[in-house]
């Protein structure tokens, strides 16, 4: 039954993707609440203008791996929910920590209608200090993501690794500070 749940799942999020041009809501996702010890956590949010029995659909896989790469063993959770008349949803979900490499995880939110998935960083460990890809590493890849995504109004998240909401100088140098660490 879970693999069926996955499956469908999986195939919502890609339909989504494929399709999400043609909608016009969209989701804002609220700072996540992670317990680190009891590797558990909150995603909520709000999708504008819901439809009438709108679903939200949420797949956590390790920040190492994207959408486009996706495959079932990389999937750590992954989850329905319908969304509230006034737009709000919520997940609470833990990781089978265990099973994964990386301290990080990206939780992709989704679903029928929206114009693009929305994404969120679950850090559930310390992990190395300029590892912003969260694979146990501080390599080239790091590097990369700090340097594609460096002083833009837009970014990815996982590259601003002080948290400040910026990808800046300071980002440069954790990972420069800590290369092949």
């Amino acid at each position: 039954m879970k693999k069926i749940l996955k499956a469908v799942c999986l195939a919502t999020v890609f339909v989504m993707i494929l399709s999400c041009s043609a909608f016009a809501a969209t989701i804002q996702l609220d700072a996540p609440d992670v317990d680190k010890e009891a590797k558990t956590a909150v995603v909520s949010g709000k999708m504008s203008d819901p439809a009438a029995d709108a679903q939200i659909t949420i797949v956590v896989v390790e920040s190492s791996t994207s959408l486009s790469n996706l495959s079932d063993d990389k999937i750590a959770y992954v989850d329905q929910a319908p969304v509230n008349e006034d737009g709000t949803f919520s997940f609470s979900l833990a990781i089978n920590q265990e099973k994964f490499t990386g301290k990080k995880f990206t939780a992709y939110v989704g679903g029928t209608g929206v114009t693009s998935v929305s994404s969120a960083i679950l850090n559930f460990g310390e992990g190395k200090k300029g590892d912003l890809t969260g694979d146990g590493f501080v390599d080239i890849e790091d590097y990369n993501l700090v340097v594609n995504n460096f002083n833009k109004p837009t970014f990815d998240e996982r590259a601003d690794g002080t948290g400040d909401g910026y990808v800046d100088i300071e980002d440069y140098n954790l990972v420069v500070n800590n290369f092949n660490t």
